[in-house]
């Protein structure tokens, strides 16, 4: 009988988790649509801000609990690579991500950890508005990633990539191998365009 109320309660939680999630990100992606029409960007950077703004966000939280910065940025991209896990393995096989895509999305995270960081770091007020504009300025300012190819044509030369393996740990090792390029170059934009990432 015990055994039969933990399937239960399991069973129940990870409905939660899943209906919990799915709200998530409905609310996540009418956020981002509405930020890319106010900034008049390309529909492909609904998804981008997205990824940036659940990262900023989860990271914020974190900080908000207590939780040291170094701490709050590792959750946050073990929880990033933790969703592409899950989406590549929910998703019908004819709509899974490929290799860049998932680049894409785990550099628009760490995009997003870097961008409430720095707002932390400065003195901003970090509100979720304003955070969002920021998002939206970088993905205006080319930061932020809006396709897969982008990902080929921004960081082509920075690192050798390895042959392909297995799409999710091929788009693992590239995060791990640039994800300081990524750090450095969103910090120089927000660092050079201080006045401008309220607008």
């Amino acid at each position: 009988m015990k055994v039969k109320k933990y399937i239960l309660i399991g069973c129940l939680l990870m409905a939660l988790v899943t209906v919990t999630a799915y709200c998530g990100n409905l609310w996540f992606e009418s956020q981002a649509k509405a930020e890319t029409v106010r900034k008049n960007l390309a529909h492909a950077a609904i998804n981008s801000i997205k990824h940036a703004y659940a990262a900023s966000q989860l990271y914020t939280l974190f900080r908000t609990l207590h939780v040291t910065d170094s701490s709050s940025q590792s959750v946050v991209v073990f929880l990033g690579k933790m969703n592409e896990c899950a989406e590549l393995v929910l998703n019908p096989l004819r709509r899974r991500d490929s290799t860049d895509e998932i680049k894409k999305d785990l550099h628009n995270n760490i995009v997003g950890v870097q961008s409430a960081r720095w707002l932390e770091l400065h003195g901003k007020e970090s509100h979720s508005s304003m955070r969002l504009q920021t998002l939206g300025t970088l993905a205006k300012g080319n930061i932020l990633l809006l396709s897969p190819t982008d990902v080929n044509t921004v960081y082509a030369l920075d690192l050798p990539t390895s042959k392909p393996r297995f799409r999710l740990l091929d788009a693992y090792e590239w995060f791990d191998q640039h994800q300081q390029v990524i750090i450095l170059r969103t910090i120089k934009f927000m660092d050079k365009g201080e006045k401008g990432l309220d607008q």
